[in-house]
């Protein structure tokens, strides 16, 4: 079947974060008719379903015993993402946390609230099964023609008149071959079809064109390789904040100096200042936010981050861009930016008896990241990571996952990403460092004393590393004093 582009779908309304607005989800939809979209954030695969109460058939799908007992090709998706989970999470008995974080892998949109589907009803006969969803900006047709489901896309012109809704229904009759979405009320699409239109997955790239419009910078001095790399950093450590004075400013906050000097000097935007043991790069001049507003507008992967740039876009009259919906990726430098913002390389010698000289190396990589579970569950399923959920001091109540490994086999893809697109700060020194390592322990050096004795110097090299690299403190509020 030919594949088609998911990027033609809007959502009158879209619940990024499934696990955190269930509440909002069952209010807002109360008693409404209407279409709907689940996707699955990891893998891009999109459910479609319909329903005469949106509030009362979405708490189904909240419920257990009602995904467990039916065979909807939702419940099946949820099922498998809460058994994937318990799977490779470290709390394996924990089925509140799993259940949490299955939902959080997920986002539900509204395409729209249906119209007339009384008078339709009446119109087609108990047969079929007509909806007409009303979205923003164009006409979205879900029904059910011989128990096949279809959509096609026409501009809105209104009020639509039996004739117009008759054209319509001919006009997704004549294109089902060219566009099927699979429903949870299908029951006779075959499995070629099933396949095909539920994993039609909607790819999206970091578009830099706005930005070097605005900045007259072209890609032989800016590659777009450390544009996504500088859009991840920004997105692990930058404070994107808008102050109730209306000053816009970015801020980048870093013991290591020498990193806030080279994003300064390639982007020729901003200072860096220096405060004892840190030092912190800032844009406030209206150049540098345009510049910096025109590159993350569209780019940004973190959804709090988007909602802090939402405020930079009203204040500065710029229209958001939606249509981009990127998700980490080992396709470019993004993720390789929030390691180096994030990320942490660790070797660590134990004693256990059963190794010859008594002593064992474990190998760790991880990615901490503060309320963003939706994005770490990607990133955990890129390298087949543990997720863990980490306390954090002081009665902060924001929620803070970690995903790792410290399994020896699972290394090697992290390498190859990492000697791909390398990192810029010093955790380039610990990767490097920490890739030796590796090496070591692969050859069985660490069964002899010298090479143990190389990768416990190694490690304790790699740990001072580590304390040049570790955070500062909070991140900076929009009232901070610079």
């Amino acid at each position: 079947m030919k594949s088609t582009n998911l990027d033609k779908i809007v959502t009158v309304v879209t619940y990024n974060d499934v696990s955190a607005e269930m509440k909002s989800i069952l209010k807002d939809n109360k008693g409404k008719s209407g279409v709907y979209i689940w996707t699955n954030k990891v893998n891009g695969k999109k459910y479609v379903g319909s329903s005469v109460n949106l509030g009362r058939r979405l708490s189904t799908y909240f419920s257990h015993i009602y995904i467990s007992s039916n065979k909807l090709t939702i419940s099946k998706a949820l099922l498998k993402s809460r058994f994937i989970l318990r799977n490779l999470c470290k709390y394996k008995h924990n089925a509140a946390f799993h259940t949490k974080c299955c939902y959080a892998m997920m986002s539900i949109g509204v395409l729209g609230f249906v119209v007339w589907s009384q008078w339709l009803a009446f119109l087609a006969g108990d047969s079929w099964d007509i909806n007409f969803a009303i979205c923003w900006d164009s006409l979205v047709l879900i029904g059910t023609f011989e128990r096949e489901n279809f959509i096609s896309y026409a501009q809105s012109a209104g009020n639509l008149s039996l004739l117009c809704c008759l054209i319509l229904l001919f006009k997704s009759y004549l294109t089902i071959k060219e566009y099927i979405v699979y429903s949870d009320s299908s029951t006779n699409l075959d499995e070629k079809d099933k396949k095909s239109s539920s994993e039609t997955i909607c790819e999206t790239s970091f578009n830099s064109e706005a930005f070097r419009k605005i900045s007259g910078i072209d890609p032989e001095k800016i590659s777009n390789d450390w544009l996504a790399w500088f859009i991840g950093f920004s997105e692990g450590d930058g404070a994107i904040l808008a102050g109730k004075d209306g000053r816009l400013r970015f801020v980048l906050t870093q013991k290591e100096t020498a990193i806030l000097n080279h994003i300064h000097e390639t982007l020729g935007i901003g200072r860096v200042r220096t405060y004892g043991p840190f030092s912190r790069y800032l844009v406030d001049d209206k150049k540098g936010i345009l510049i910096l507003t025109h590159l993350f507008n569209g780019n940004l992967v973190l959804n709090k981050r988007k909602i802090q740039l939402k405020r930079w876009l009203d204040a500065q009259n710029i229209v958001e861009i939606t249509t981009n919906n990127l998700l980490p990726s080992l396709a470019n430098a993004w993720l390789s930016g929030i390691i180096d913002a994030e990320g942490c390389f660790n070797v660590t010698l134990f004693k256990r008896e059963a190794m010859a000289l008594g002593y064992q190396v474990k190998l760790r990589f991880m990615i901490d990241q503060k309320d963003s579970l939706d994005t770490l569950l990607i990133i955990k399923n890129l390298w087949n990571m543990l997720l863990t959920n980490r306390k954090l001091k002081n009665r902060d109540t924001s929620s803070m996952h970690r995903v790792e490994i410290n399994s020896f086999i699972k290394i090697p893809p992290v390498v190859e990403y990492l000697n791909k697109f390398r990192l810029k700060t010093k955790k380039e020194e610990s990767f490097n460092k920490w890739v030796t390592v590796y090496g070591l322990v692969k050859n069985k050096a660490h069964l002899t004393e010298e090479g143990l004795n190389e990768i416990r110097k190694i490690s304790k090299e790699i740990n001072l590393i580590t304390s040049v690299t570790n955070k500062t403190g909070d991140k900076l509020s929009s009232n901070t004093k610079i």
